[in-house]
């Protein structure tokens, strides 16, 4: 479920408009702001709390994990709440690092050429960077040398826009 904000909210806190309406689990990046990311953000606003689920890449929700108490926060994508502390003028620089650590949290060779494959992450050069970072430190992980390979196909074939900068970033 989505929400849109007022223009003179928007315009407030300095979200802009997007051309295209994007649903709550997508890119996030436009004039639509999903409930649960308004609650999280609010509850955030209020107690400085925020709780984060899994990325994606990490595969389904493990067991073992305690699932946080729904009447007192709301799981949010990491990424969505760095984006949306990215883009409002009022930065809310504690809040996207929390979203930032959560995402350095999440990586390992397991995911990192899904999430350096990723759009988002070739929008945000501080997470760009974390990325390599991530892929340098388990250069030596079987993953990792697997994987190697096609990474380097996609960066030559142009798959990647941002696949120079992959390639400074491993100097």
């Amino acid at each position: 479920m989505s929400y849109r904000l007022p223009e003179h909210t928007r315009a407030r806190y300095g979200l802009q408009a997007s051309r295209r309406k994007q649903a709550c689990d997508q890119n996030g990046g436009g004039h639509l702001i999903c409930i649960c990311r308004l609650k999280a953000l609010l509850l955030y606003l209020y107690t400085d709390k925020i709780v984060f689920s899994p990325l994606k890449s990490q595969g389904p929700p493990r067991t073992d994990v305690e699932t946080p108490n729904l009447s007192t926060s709301w799981p949010c994508s990491p990424k969505s709440m760095y984006r949306l502390a990215s883009k409002i003028r009022v930065r809310l620089d504690s809040l996207r690092d929390q979203a930032f650590r959560a995402i350095r949290s999440g990586l390992g060779s397991e995911n990192i050429f899904q999430e350096l494959s990723s759009s988002f992450t070739s929008k945000y050069p501080a997470i760009l960077q974390l990325n390599v970072e991530v892929l340098l430190q388990h250069i030596a992980s079987v993953p990792v040398i697997q994987n190697i390979p096609s990474l380097l196909r996609r960066i030559i074939d142009s798959q990647l826009p941002h696949g120079a900068d992959i390639v400074i970033g491993l100097y």
